[in-house]
């Protein structure tokens, strides 16, 4: 599904993003390169950029990346912390996704592996959402 979005989105000059760069930090979170390069490219830990802003942001650690982040697509803005603080009808949104399912969008200070988790289950509930009707 992603390699669909991401041919169709690569049309208007938008590039697939690696949340966990390759750099010694990311690389630290999990127990061989074999890992951190099958688990950085979970659902989870990938999001669509503008080409431009993508190619600025490279290996950059994380805690840069937000900067970035904080400017594009909603899905990468629910990573920082200045998206909760200025979005009430988001907020709204969210705690009512929250008592649906059980889990909610959150910001994410470092993202490691347990990270890479919270929004890869993120993922799978919205996709539920959209997808499983209701009997």
């Amino acid at each position: 599904m992603i390699d669909n979005i991401y041919n169709i989105s690569m049309k208007k000059n938008y590039h697939r993003e690696h949340i966990l760069s390759k750099n010694e930090e990311n690389k630290s979170y999990f127990k061989d390169e074999q890992e951190f390069e099958n688990e950085r490219n979970r659902i989870g830990g990938l999001l669509l950029l503008y080409g431009r802003d993508n190619e600025s942001s490279g290996n950059e650690p994380y805690s840069e990346k937000l900067k970035t982040y904080s400017n594009s697509f909603i899905w990468a803005r629910t990573l920082t912390e200045n998206w909760y603080h200025s979005n009430k009808r988001f907020e709204d949104f969210n705690l009512r996704f929250e008592a649906k399912t059980g889990i909610k969008f959150e910001s994410e200070k470092k993202f490691d592996k347990d990270a890479l988790e919270r929004r890869s289950k993120l993922l799978f509930e919205i996709v539920k959402q959209i997808w499983t009707p209701e009997i």
